[in-house]
């Protein structure tokens, strides 16, 4: 993808999804220049805004959006009773 704001343009994705199911924060997946990391993107219910926890973008010429879950639909696996 080349555009002048990934942010924007992969919270615009997310925010389509969240229109058509729920708001909450997600952890995103992204390929950067061939480089797989995962964000935290969090939701601010108050402002109605989406913001990444990190500043990921630092000029990569290729990003690609690999996938997004929302925070509230991960079951972490453990041993033991709390």
């Amino acid at each position: 993808m080349s555009v002048d704001n990934p942010y924007d343009e992969f919270v615009d994705q997310i925010r389509d999804w969240c229109n058509a199911n729920f708001y909450d924060d997600f952890l995103v997946s992204l390929e950067l220049d061939g480089e797989v990391v995962t964000e935290l993107l969090l939701w601010y219910y108050e402002s109605n805004a989406f913001t990444y926890l990190n500043d990921w973008y630092e000029g990569q010429k290729t990003i690609r959006l690999i996938g997004f879950c929302p925070i509230s639909k991960i079951i972490p696996k453990g041993y033991g009773e709390l």
